[in-house]
């Protein structure tokens, strides 16, 4: 199935590879044919005129109708047919254009022709269609794909799960088989002896059926394994189908970025067509300009030639209305006027002539000019005629075309949302299944997940250790913490004394400033009492130098304090900061009070240098009282705020450290939950090592048994058949006998001679017999059968063997029965089960010691 599926995936992605081959060749001729297309589209611009074509002037030589042709109106109508005709053309495309949606507007397209804005939706339709319908075929082959692995893998779970219940129902029917066979009754045996042929089939039977069905479970489980591997191959071919798409979106970017190219192309094509189209308008302008002299040119050899005529005419009336008395005057007037006159008349025409005939030559050669332009322009004309007749056709194709790319696009946008919505679910799909795999993995790994458990035990005791290690470090380095926060505590205690005491003070210099006031304005007089008052601020002065030099001490020790618990407080550094700020503050104030000390010095000596100005002074002392009251009461708002701020600090740091008291004590519960948890492995480990050793007696048990024990069934055969056989052939029965039970070359060379010496002696062979079957040194006196006299030697040979095989079962089925109800060892003892059966199973069929051991079952059975 996955093979055909493969085959399936193959030449699908084959047939999507040609389909883009194709799609790309297609690609190709539409942009050839729209080069061509646009070349004929800028030869069409080119010629293209806006007032009218210019007429079509006649070949001949002489101008004799001056108003223009019929050929020339019909241009001209069909031009503005033409013109109306693209009017209609673009408002058709600005309605298809508002039919589109926002994605796919071509606003930026304005400066392009028609025929490039219809190629350019068509290209971009071309490409969207051509990107999404790969996409759509790509998505329903994996969703089938996944809908088709989800069920192979619920397959296989319900495979997986038939199986174990079929190990676990196999290893509890062998259990039950053992138990029952060992309460079986020797009466009960010797019934299913006789009746083998008939009845079913016995012990030995179900235990060559047993390896059979476990071979077909390994087989199975070597097949989902394979199958597992196959998913994985198949989840590696998804991610590379997935890179193919993600290859395919470049590419389709890659593409967009050459259609944005080739717009910018068709931009400035359109640029340099504006430009040729504005020089064709100039050399319009130039041509009306010249018809107009043409028409003026005409008209002005019209008037010559009318003039001309009306002169000829004149000057043939003259001599006919010439008076008869002039011909009879004298001959010598008349012969000196006439030829005068014909003279001067003669100057005049052939002066007008001249001008006319240069005139005319002139009017020839532009009117031949015209005409040759006005023939360019007409084979233009007609050009433009065939290639606007061209465009209709193409534009009502295209509009066919555009009609069904409508419903196409709307369908391709639903498919696109649709695509979307599939591309989540398959993501979700995807991730699910990794999930599953996952779990499969983690099922895999469930047998060698205990050792690794008791690795990671280990590990963790050490990961314990160490972190209680740590936490006593740092209980040791809380401990250190909260001395030095008492400390400093008494330190904060000590400042705030201190302060206080200065406020104190402060108080003491603003009554002492109140007095000197007073004393100011009662009289200059008192200059005495003011000298008085200097004193007393002098030794305030002092006094405050003195307090100074205790706040420097102070400040020094609280520098000092500070940087002890910078090196020690790692956690309470915020605490500090907040500290060196407030250091910060107090020494701002001691530079104030050093400032306003210089500045009661400065004041002093004014107020004794300058005694007769004392108002001067007095207005100059209340303001910088002033200032001084409000720099005191600025300073007294800070220290309100530092208190606080203090304190705050203060109930941070008490519940900081309660939450040490309380990590403490967590510390101390997870000591005892670790100590509880070491008992909790030792114990474990005692008890591991306790089953591991009952697991390995077992196993010597197991092995003891299986090496010392015989099948009832066919030693009974033959000692049935030993009896039955006459005296001479019983020889033959011995080389089985010591292929069974193991004897080496010499024990079997002993027992040929004694039964080739003792033909006779029956108690010689009942000796050798019961020293050959009851040679087993781990069997004790007590449980060798006693020999009875009335018994026959055949009913105490067959207890015998009843005897041995009991005893050998009784002492493993004793420690399976305790171990079977621990659910912990379970797995253990089945695995240990299906081993020993096997072991046996290979002892039974790999018992070659003796040259003799390859005889069948059946042969004993004939015999």
């Amino acid at each position: 199935m996955f093979e055909r599926q493969l085959i399936e995936l193959n030449e699908e992605v084959q047939t999507l590879e040609n389909d883009k081959v194709d799609l790309s060749n297609e690609l190709n001729e539409l942009r050839q044919q729209l080069q061509s297309r646009d070349r004929q589209i800028e030869t069409f611009q080119t010629t293209a005129i806006t007032p009218g074509s210019p007429p079509m002037i006649p070949s001949s030589s002489h101008i004799r109708d001056i108003s223009p042709s019929r050929q020339t109106f019909e241009h001209e109508s069909l031009f503005i047919q033409n013109k109306q005709e693209l009017l209609q053309l673009n408002s058709i495309y600005d309605q298809f254009v508002t039919l589109l949606p926002g994605e796919f507007s071509l606003s930026d397209n304005t400066q392009l022709s028609l025929i490039n804005r219809f190629m350019n939706l068509f290209e971009q339709f071309s490409t969207y269609f051509g990107t999404f319908s790969i996409i759509q075929e790509e998505l329903d082959s994996l969703k089938q794909i996944l809908i088709e692995k989800q069920d192979e893998l619920e397959k296989l779970r319900t495979h997986l799960e038939l199986t174990t219940d079929k190990l676990t129902q196999l290893h509890e029917e062998q259990s039950l088989f053992n138990k029952h066979k060992s309460y079986e009754s020797d009466e009960d045996e010797l019934e299913e002896i006789l009746e083998f042929s008939q009845r079913a089939p016995s012990r030995q039977s179900l235990a060559s059926i047993t390896p059979g069905e476990k071979q077909q479970l390994i087989a199975q489980n070597e097949l989902l394994s394979s199958l597992l591997n196959e998913k994985e191959q198949e989840l590696v071919f998804l991610q590379q189908a997935d890179k193919t798409r993600e290859d395919l979106r470049k590419n389709l970017e890659i593409l967009r970025s050459n259609l944005q190219q080739m717009e910018v192309d068709k931009e400035v094509k359109q640029i340099e067509l504006n430009d040729i189209r504005n020089i064709l308008d100039e050399k319009l302008r130039e041509n009306s300009s010249l018809k107009k002299e043409k028409m003026y040119f005409i008209e002005k050899l019209a008037e010559f030639e009318r003039d001309r005529q009306e002169q000829q005419a004149m000057i043939q009336i003259l001599p006919k209305q010439t008076s008869p008395e002039k011909e009879k005057s004298p001959g010598l007037l008349t012969k000196d006027m006439s030829p005068r006159g014909q003279n001067v008349e003669q100057m005049v025409s052939q002066e007008q002539y001249e001008k006319l005939r240069i005139d005319y030559d002139q009017l020839l050669e532009l009117s031949k000019r015209q005409h040759e332009e006005s023939l360019s322009y007409y084979n233009e004309y007609t050009r433009i005629i065939s290639l606007y007749n061209e465009l209709n056709t193409k534009h009502s194709q295209l509009q066919i075309n555009y009609d069904s790319l409508q419903s196409l696009i709307q369908q391709k946008n639903e498919a696109y949302l649709q695509c979307q919505n599939e591309l989540n679910t398959y993501q979700n799909l995807l991730y699910h299944q990794k999930k599953k795999s996952d779990d499969i993995d983690l099922l895999n790994l469930t047998l060698n997940e205990r050792d690794i458990q008791l690795q990671q035990l280990i590990i963790n005791e050490k990961q314990f250790i160490n972190k209680q290690l740590e936490l006593e470090s740092n209980i040791k380095i809380l401990e250190e913490n909260s001395f030095k926060f008492k400390s400093n505590q008494q330190l904060f205690e000590q400042i705030q004394i201190d302060l206080k005491r200065i406020s104190h003070e402060r108080d003491l210099a603003v009554v002492e400033k109140k007095q000197l006031e007073n004393e100011m304005e009662l009289n200059r007089e008192k200059l005495l009492k003011y000298e008085e008052s200097e004193q007393k601020l002098i030794k305030n002065i002092e006094y405050l130098q003195q307090v100074e030099q205790t706040l420097r001490n102070q400040l020094k020790q609280s520098d000092d304090s500070n940087r002890l618990q910078t090196e020690l407080n790692v956690d309470g550094e915020q605490s500090q900061q907040i500290l060196v700020t407030e250091l910060e503050l107090l020494k701002e104030e001691y530079n104030k009070l050093k400032e306003f000390n210089s500045n009661l010095n400065t004041q002093l000596q004014e107020q004794i240098k300058y005694s007769q100005n004392l108002e001067n002074t007095q207005k100059q002392f209340q303001q910088e009282y002033e200032q001084y009251i409000n720099e005191h009461q600025r300073q007294y708002q800070e220290q309100i705020s530092i208190s606080a701020r203090l304190t705050n600090e203060n109930n941070e740091i008490r519940q900081r450290l309660e939450e040490y008291n309380q990590a403490q004590s967590s510390i101390y519960h997870l000591n005892d939950e670790m100590k509880t948890k070491d008992l909790l492995i030792n114990k474990l480990q005692n008890e591991i090592d306790s089953k591991t050793k009952q697991i390995i007696d077992y196993n010597e048990n197991v092995q003891t048994t299986n090496n010392t024990r015989i099948e009832k069934q066919i030693v009974k055969n033959i000692l049935l058949s030993y009896f039955h056989t006459p005296f001479d052939k019983q020889q033959e029965v011995i080389p089985i006998l010591s292929a069974l039970v193991g004897f080496t070359q010499d024990e079997y060379d002993k027992a040929m001679n004694a039964m080739t010496n003792n033909y006779n002696n029956i108690n010689t062979s009942t000796s050798w017999l019961t020293g050959w079957l009851g040679t087993n040194p781990s069997k004790s006196k007590s449980d060798i059968p006693v020999y009875h006299p009335d018994k026959s030697f055949a009913e105490l040979l067959i207890q015998y063997v009843d005897q041995e095989s009991t005893d050998n079962l009784q002492q493993p089925i004793t420690k399976s029965n305790t171990e079977e109800y621990n659910s912990t060892d379970q797995q253990l003892n089945t695995v240990t089960s299906i081993s020993s059966n096997n072991e046996r199973d290979t002892n039974l069929m790999n018992q070659s010691s003796l040259p003799t051991s390859t005889i069948s079952t059946d042969k004993i059975s004939q015999i």
